[in-house]
């Protein structure tokens, strides 16, 4: 079983229009809603993957419940931890220019109880998982080095977490060595205190960080493709060129595929492969967090692996 924990989950609202015009009036053409934030996307795309899955966090009111209720539907299994306000809304509005614009709500700060609850879950579902998956932002109000403790008891369990957040969240979880992070190209730079631009100058700097004892680390570049550094190899893989639909959820997709290859232990090529290509079919689906095996598989056979560097017998 895969655990994955989502603290700030949300209800995505998606729309789409012709133009998105600030300060005017604009009509919208279709709307989607569905279960949403970095965690629940990994969840689902998981579960497209066949995988065995249990989603954490806190959700609470009707939206909180909708989540609940869509992901056991599908086959997810939840341990939330209920609080007594609503689970966010979010709002991602597609326009046919090809523009995302995302509107975020910031999550309400669960009270000490429902942490203590939480944790409580967490500690029980940590025994029976195979490898865990923590993904997306703290709610506001939470301490930044939450994350790091989550992760330190999955170290001390023996368990292999992949660590996917950002701002100072994500720097301070990544102080505690996670068995694999997934920052995007930005999330890294802040990691770093640095800019990058040529993947080669990303793996070097990946490497920086796996030698500090972080096991794997994938930088995802969007449109560029993606950065994968393990102690025994560097290399770097082009996204295959596609007509985007929705990208909201490809780097959560590739989180979710990340997950998967690693506990079936995939070669390193294989993996990344699959992440790239997990990735690109996300993008081809309205719905966040599902894309068709039928696209993956065509994507899987167009991706070219650049080692960078490999280590040598």
């Amino acid at each position: 079983m895969i655990l994955t924990i989502s603290l700030n989950p949300a209800v995505d609202k998606t729309a789409v229009c012709d133009k998105l015009i600030p300060g005017q009036l604009n009509r919208l053409s279709a709307v989607q809603i569905c279960p949403g934030g970095k965690g629940i996307n990994v969840s689902r795309a998981l579960n497209c993957l066949g995988e065995d899955v249990c989603a954490m966090g806190f959700i609470g009111g009707g939206t909180g419940e909708y989540i609940k209720n869509a992901l056991e539907k599908s086959g997810i299994r939840t341990a939330f931890t209920l609080t007594d306000k609503n689970t966010r809304t979010n709002l991602n509005i597609i326009s046919d220019e090809g523009y995302i614009t995302e509107i975020l709500e910031p999550g309400h700060t669960p009270r000490d109880y429902q942490i203590a609850d939480f944790l409580e879950k967490y500690r029980m579902e940590l025994k029976k998982a195979s490898l865990v998956v923590i993904s997306g932002s703290l709610p506001d109000g939470m301490e930044t080095g939450f994350y790091r403790k989550l992760i330190e008891e999955a170290k001390a369990e023996g368990k292999k977490l992949i660590f996917d957040s950002s701002g100072e969240a994500m720097r301070e979880g990544v102080e505690a060595l996670p068995y694999m992070i997934k920052p995007n190209i930005r999330e890294f730079e802040y990691i770093l205190g640095r800019g990058f631009y040529e993947p080669e100058d990303i793996a070097r700097a990946a490497g920086e960080l796996v030698r500090r004892g972080i096991e794997r680390v994938a930088v995802s570049m969007g449109a560029r493709g993606m950065v994968y550094v393990t102690k025994d190899v560097s290399m770097y893989a082009q996204a295959p060129r596609l007509n985007a639909i929705n990208t909201v959820s490809c780097g959560d997709a590739a989180v979710a595929a990340f997950a998967y290859s690693i506990i079936r232990n995939l070669k390193d090529e294989e993996t990344l492969i699959k992440a790239v290509a997990v990735s690109a079919a996300a993008a081809l689906s309205e719905e966040s967090g599902l894309f068709l095996p039928e696209d993956e598989s065509r994507f899987a056979g167009r991706i070219e692996i650049n080692k960078i560097w490999e280590k040598s017998d």
